[in-house]
């Protein structure tokens, strides 16, 4: 195995570890907020969809060509 092989093994690797974790982190973040506004709402579960919303809101808005 060359080098270059080697380079696009090690580089295939840290893509995949750095997904990964991205997507594990993506996950929990959605359910730690969802959580955490119910507790900052005195337990008012009518707020549970407003950062799941807020976040895709916001990533509609960053993809709008301008």
């Amino acid at each position: 195995m060359n080098n270059l092989e080697k380079a696009g093994k090690r580089t295939a690797l840290v893509l995949l570890i750095s997904q990964s974790l991205f997507s594990a982190s993506s996950i929990i973040a959605f359910a730690v907020g969802s959580i955490v506004v119910v507790q900052l709402a005195d337990g008012n579960s009518q707020w549970t969809g407003v950062p799941s919303t807020l976040a895709l809101v916001g990533a509609a808005l960053v993809v709008y060509p301008v």
